[in-house]
């Protein structure tokens, strides 16, 4: 019979109770980082320049993604992490905590350009005034963040381009930012008419320091959440096949002997790998 204090450890390292205290505060530097260098480029280009605060948003998170993203994943977004959350791609603590601590990173980073720029009011996302645009505005976000899951998930989650057994797996982790970049520059040129958040953490930082609150900002702590659910359940469940039900089980202390034959060895291979060198955490710290 093991000991309690036996029975405590396992009961920690348990994946919905386990917290990796590096990759918590990975999350809190690169959403920093990343909010700092979006909100800085916001507040020192032109008004005509919608291209700069792009390219600073892009960057800013390629950046971030190689320096964190072998330390937590890189989420640097609470919807993102939603969608890895609800697809059990993240401890249950984990998710919450990570979440926590972007949020934090996120008033750091608008601090921080607060400093250094005297105001983070230019990097504030402003949405439409009107209700019905506000209520467009809604659905733009909602499909934005749907775009930007599927890409976080196909190039970093559950890739499909590189296996072991064309010899290119290793790279993975090296080339994923870029489709993930890509995507969030793809939304931002397609955003105009809310300012393509799709990150509720990159948000509120700015709001809370910059005390500026519209009418219609709950579309940024909304629509996101919606848009990351329904990109990970697409991606996780209808365009891949899922994870072995035992995955999904364990996390629920379930014992079960249900098989998937119809897996292939190749495909176990693959999602050990991902979970070891896929660019979201999942809790194997």
């Amino acid at each position: 019979m093991p000991t309690w204090k036996e029975k405590a450890k396992i009961y920690w390292r348990h994946p919905d109770i386990h917290v990796y205290w590096r990759a918590i505060l990975a999350e809190l530097l690169g959403t920093a980082i990343f909010v700092f260098l979006g909100t800085s480029s916001a507040v020192f280009a032109n008004k005509n320049e919608p291209v700069t605060v792009a390219l600073g948003h892009i960057f800013g998170l390629l950046v971030c993604i190689h320096i964190f993203g072998p330390i937590s994943g890189a989420h640097f977004n609470c919807a993102v992490t939603f969608g890895a959350l609800i697809t059990r791609n993240i401890g249950l603590v984990s998710g919450i905590v990570y979440m926590i601590a972007q949020i934090v990173g996120s008033i750091v980073g608008a601090a921080l350009t607060t400093l250094i720029g005297k105001t983070v009011v230019p990097g504030i996302f402003k949405p439409p005034e009107d209700i019905d645009d506000a209520w467009r505005g809604f659905a733009l976000e909602i499909i934005l963040t749907f775009v930007l899951v599927l890409a976080i998930f196909g190039a970093a989650v559950k890739p499909q381009h590189f296996k072991k057994s064309n010899g290119l797996h290793s790279i993975t982790g090296l080339i994923a930012a870029f489709p993930i970049a890509f995507a969030l520059g793809a939304d931002a040129m397609a955003g105009a008419l809310t300012g393509a958040s799709m990150n509720p953490a990159r948000a509120f930082g700015p709001q809370v320091v910059g005390g500026v609150w519209y009418a219609h900002s709950w579309i940024y702590y909304t629509a996101p959440f919606i848009g990351a659910a329904l990109g990970a359940i697409v991606y996780e469940f209808l365009l891949t096949k899922p994870k072995k039900l035992q995955h999904y089980t364990s996390l629920l202390h379930i014992n079960t002997n249900y098989d998937d034959s119809d897996d292939e060895k190749d495909q176990e291979e693959d999602l050990r790998s991902q979970q070891s060198n896929a660019l979201l955490y999942t809790t194997n710290h």
